[in-house]
């Protein structure tokens, strides 16, 4: 239908654009709707209260992870390059006796718990 008749696919692929517009601007009144019916309600309070402990949980794994990252895993592994990068301080880098005798398929412990040899 595209190459026979141009001027009708596009009107109809129009048509189906604008159907599909309009199907997900209605989804989304509905969901606006429920998202203020529920907080205008009795649970608002609740609701109030789980948002502050899921900001406050999200905080704390932010913290525990960045204290993670600055302590036990200094150097991360870059798979386009294929090496191995460590903080540009001194009490980060390896010696040359620590990089040279840690040879193995798993370097670099990238996430908690994968599998690395030691």
């Amino acid at each position: 239908m595209m190459r026979g008749h141009p001027n009708a696919y596009r009107r109809y692929a129009r048509v189906l654009r604008d159907r599909e517009l309009r199907q997900r601007a209605e989804e989304h009144e509905a969901l606006v709707t429920t998202v203020t019916s529920q907080t205008n309600s009795r649970d608002s309070l609740r609701v109030r209260h789980a948002w502050k402990r899921a900001r406050q949980q999200a905080s704390d794994f932010n913290a525990k992870l960045a204290r993670e990252r600055s302590t036990r895993r200094r150097a991360y592994y870059d798979f386009q390059t294929d090496l191995i990068h460590y903080p540009k301080n001194l009490l980060g880098t390896p010696t040359r006796a620590q990089s040279n005798s840690s040879r193995s398929w798993y370097p670099v412990a990238l996430i908690p718990g994968q599998y690395q040899e030691s």
